[in-house]
Parts: C-alpha cells; structure tokens; sequence
C-alpha cells in the first residue's frame, strides 16, 4: 500500500498524480520506502520502482510500476530500501545494490544496479 508524493514514481501506480488513498499490491509479504523508491516483496520475488538513480532499484525498468529486481531470485524474505540503496535477504544470503559511496552496500567498489552478495561475516 503506497499514497503520498510521486514526484519519482516511488508510489508504483504509473501516475504522474499524487495519491491521498491506499490502493491495493496482491500478495505483498513486506514493504519498505527509501527516501525516493519503495520496494517490496510478494510471493517471494522482490520489486522496487520510484527514482532509478544510481541503481537502487535493482533493474533497468520503469520506475512508475513495481519490477522485478534482477538476478532472477523467487525467494527473497526480506528487503530494506535506503537513502540511495537497496539491500535483501534472499536463501538467507544477503544482497545490495546501488550507491556506494560511503560504503553503505557492505562491500568495496562504486556499486551498481546488479544486487551483489555481501560477506556476513564482514556485515556482523
């Protein structure tokens, strides 16, 4: 359930209007809205869509309507949508994707649209 600004089409109603009521997304298990993108997961296969920049939504789609994020997971059980980053919980393996720049993904490297798995052991 998404209302509020869609300046970046993070609601994911592929309306350019704002929207002052709930509308319904089927079979959603868990939602998270980062400053600009919204991402969720239903039926074990996690969305985002809203500002695309710096690769955050995790695929090369449109940004009005949720799509799927790449790397062709159907078992995703937990998602976090952040400032300019997104970071998952698939088969118990833990992703992130888009900016980088003070380290937020976990990891060394600029960062980028592909979710990328982080070392546990370096995230505890």
């Amino acid at each position: 359930y998404c209302w509020g600004s869609t300046i970046y089409g993070q609601l994911g109603h592929s309306s350019a209007s704002d929207v002052s009521f709930v509308s319904n997304l089927p079979n959603v298990q868990h939602i998270s809205a980062g400053t600009d993108h919204t991402c969720a997961i239903a039926d074990g296969v996690a969305y985002c869509w809203g500002d695309e920049n710096r690769g955050k939504l995790g695929h090369s789609s449109s940004n009005t309507v949720p799509n799927a994020v790449s790397g062709g997971h159907n078992d995703w059980t937990d998602i976090a949508a952040g400032n300019e980053h997104t970071c998952g919980i698939a088969a118990g393996t833990l992703f992130c994707w888009g900016h980088n720049l003070v380290g937020q993904l976990g990891r060394g490297g600029l960062g980028g649209a592909t979710p990328t798995e982080v070392d546990w052991a370096f995230a505890r």
